[in-house]
């Protein structure tokens, strides 16, 4: 049976991997082919679903997503399109798209610097929100020039919200007991199971977090729409709306259009030649332009970014699942990317993007250790946060010169929180029984099966103090604030990126583009002097690509060779070599399908 499934899956996996090999030889083939871009042209995007912060994290359900291309890909194109005189401006479709608040004030500033050279943005969307909420797509067109809605779409700008659960009630009827302890009160990740409903000190920490978020909201919308705050507080007090025309009236939106009528009115924006080129397509027709900007750019000194999103992990990143593009921010992943920065003499300074919620407190320090390398190697870190760097995330940055979040992000919850499940009673309602065999009395402390004795209760409040001043002594050294104020804004709780500044938890506020200007200022580069913005670690070959997503290897290596099996990965093997021999080097294509040959 067990050879039965083994082969199976690795049968079902062969086909994947066959598919992907021939889009691999493909996409090779084609690389010569690059598309041509007209005089007068419009990119055209549709947005659909979140966005990868980069290439390296997505996996192949980003491609079949609809958005086969990166947060980091969209800002550096809009870049390259914003000095291109070849486009005259953009047309996004905003129907699917689901971005966080830090990542929309991402695209937000990226769009700012495409208008600021005389080009045009618009936005097309049916309904900013049907029957669901739609504050954030219309905080995401609300950065555009023209906002046009379908003449039958409402406008959901209804506010911001979450429903929390509470479990407590569920898990003692079925006889199971969480017994967990925190540092301090905010730190509310487990209240889930600890509570039958919303604590005061969780009320009011989330409360606090969602006015912040819909206060940047609000005013962002009533300045890039010349209105009254006044009037953005009313609308959402009476939303959702859904009259187009008096969307319209009252100033929320520009035009009233089907989409194919919104494209000929863009296209009569721009002249009788004007011509509409797919974002996907562009990325693939400025490859080669790309290549000679990194040719020419080839001696400038180098700012290296490097990637963590996911869970903080004491374990590889490839440990996830690169198939479904499911991530883990992993120590020994992020090693290997510090190492590779150690050893290039280009490299003047690090960016280390963060989108984390935190976790493991060993990983974090880990991390924490190679950013304080970094410095004594003379390579100032910058930390970029996206949409949440806390906890865990918080926890390494501390080591940083810098910090620059959003002010959307959501950081902070410095604090800490363990324990155990206990499922005694769930068994006995079972009629189960477990016997403990250990060679010490806390061999099984962390076991489900039992309770904590007193004593073992004692020592995980020992590890939960010890692990919170150690916290505290972080944030105290790193960001050299008094202790009393630490610990007045620690105990657990998360703020947004505005609060995080004026308690002096980040430096600024921006985007990547400004965690990178200022990671140029402290190495000491003159302001005229070119950069080499490199991702680390480095493109990988495409056979590399494909052992991540196949994991062959690791997969399969507790249980015996099947034949099918085995006979893929002989083929798998003879393939390698042959793919090898067209990807001698990394490449680096800017086109829709890239997650497939480099990370």
């Amino acid at each position: 049976m067990k050879k039965f499934i083994v082969g199976f899956f690795a049968t079902i996996g062969g086909i994947v991997f066959f598919s992907i090999l021939a889009m691999a030889f493909g996409l090779r083939y084609s690389v010569n082919r690059f598309p041509v871009v007209a005089e007068n042209s419009v990119l055209t995007l549709n947005l659909k679903g979140p966005l990868a912060e980069t290439a390296s994290e997505s996996g192949v359900s980003n491609f079949f997503s609809g958005n086969p291309f990166s947060l980091r890909d969209l800002v550096e194109t809009l870049d390259e399109a914003s000095n291109d005189p070849r486009v005259k401006g953009i047309l996004f479709r905003l129907d699917h798209a689901a971005l966080g608040i830090a990542q929309i004030q991402e695209i937000h500033a990226a769009l700012k610097r495409f208008r600021s050279k005389g080009k045009f943005a618009y936005a097309h969307t049916d309904t900013f929100g049907e029957v669901l909420p739609g504050t954030l797509s219309y905080y995401l067109a609300s950065g555009f020039d023209e906002i046009c809605l379908q003449p039958y779409g409402s406008l959901n700008f209804v506010g911001l919200g979450t429903d929390l659960p509470f479990a407590r009630g569920f898990l003692d009827e079925i006889r199971v007991t969480p017994r967990f302890a925190r540092r301090e009160e905010y730190k509310s990740i487990l209240e889930t199971y600890t509570e039958e409903e919303i604590s005061a000190p969780n009320q009011e920490a989330t409360q606090a977090l969602i006015e912040s978020l819909m206060k940047q909201i609000r005013q962002d919308v009533a300045q890039e729409r010349d209105l009254n705050e006044s009037d953005v507080i009313q609308l959402i007090n009476e939303a959702p709306l859904f009259d187009a025309k008096q969307a319209k009236e009252l100033g929320f939106i520009d035009q009233v259009a089907y989409l194919d009528e919104f494209e000929n009115y863009t296209l009569q924006k721009c002249g009788d030649d004007a011509t509409f080129i797919r974002f996907p397509k562009y990325m693939l027709a400025m490859t080669r332009a790309s290549k000679k900007k990194k040719k020419d750019l080839l001696k400038a000194p180098r700012i290296a970014t490097i990637y963590g999103v996911g869970d903080v992990s004491r374990t590889h990143s490839k440990r996830s699942s690169p198939l479904m593009g499911d991530r883990l921010f992993g120590t020994e992943e992020t090693l290997y990317a510090f190492q590779q920065a150690f050893r290039d003499r280009s490299v003047k300074a690090i960016v280390l993007r963060v989108n984390t919620p935190g976790g493991s407190p060993i990983a974090s320090e880990t991390i924490w250790r190679l950013i304080r390398q970094a410095r004594d190697r003379g390579l100032p870190v910058v930390v970029s946060m996206s949409d949440m760097a806390a906890s865990g995330g918080y926890w390494f940055a501390t080591a940083a010169n810098k910090i620059v979040a959003q002010p959307g992000t959501v950081t902070g919850s410095i604090g800490v929180a363990g324990g155990k499940m206990v499922l005694t009673g769930f068994w006995e309602k079972l009629g189960i029984r477990w016997s403990s065999i250990q060679s010490g009395p806390n061999a099984q402390a962390m076991s489900p099966h039992r309770d904590f004795t007193d004593t073992q209760w004692r020592q995980l409040h020992n590890w939960l103090d010890y692990t919170y001043e150690y916290f505290l002594h972080k944030v105290i050294e790193g960001r050299q604030l008094r202790p009393e104020h630490v610990r007045e804004i620690a105990k657990g709780r998360v703020w947004s990126g505005a609060d995080a500044l004026k308690f002096g938890l980040v430096d600024a506020l921006g985007d990547m583009h400004k965690a990178i200007e200022i990671a140029k200022e402290l190495a000491q580069i003159p302001e005229t002097e070119k950069i080499n913005v490199v991702e680390y670690p480095q493109n990988k070959t495409i056979a590399e690509r494909l052992m991540d997503i196949l994991q062959f290897q690791s997969a399969f290596d507790d249980v015996e060779v099947s034949a099918p099996r085995g006979f893929l990965v002989g083929v798998f093997q003879d393939f390698k070599a042959l793919i090898n021999e067209f990807s001698r080097e990394p490449l680096a294509i800017k086109h829709p399908y890239k997650r497939f040959i480099q990370p």
